[in-house]
């Protein structure tokens, strides 16, 4: 007997101050993820998510994702790739 279509959702939950999300698909199918900045999602465990997540709702979820993006623009410039300056022009003195 083929399984009753559901309407496909999304629960947001948050685990260790990362925002997460677990998608059911049409069928019941469940795949989760995490944020993180940039707009890149990592693939977690929906049943990890579940048992170690606290559920929020969809916008302390976008605050969560608001709080990784400014930590990201707040690091940045310690991140960066730092320059050589050469005090003699780059050249040896030999």
């Amino acid at each position: 007997m083929p399984r009753e279509k559901r309407e496909p959702s999304t629960r947001y939950y948050r685990w260790e101050g990362d925002a997460c999300r677990i998608h059911t698909d049409a069928d019941g199918n469940e795949t989760a993820d995490t944020y993180r900045a940039g707009n890149v999602y990592f693939p977690l465990s929906a049943a990890d998510v579940v048992k170690n997540g606290v559920e929020i709702g969809r916008a302390a979820f976008q605050d969560l994702v608001d709080e990784e993006e400014a930590l990201r623009k707040y690091l940045k410039p310690a991140a960066a790739s730092h320059k050589l300056i050469f005090l003699n022009g780059g050249r040896s003195r030999r």
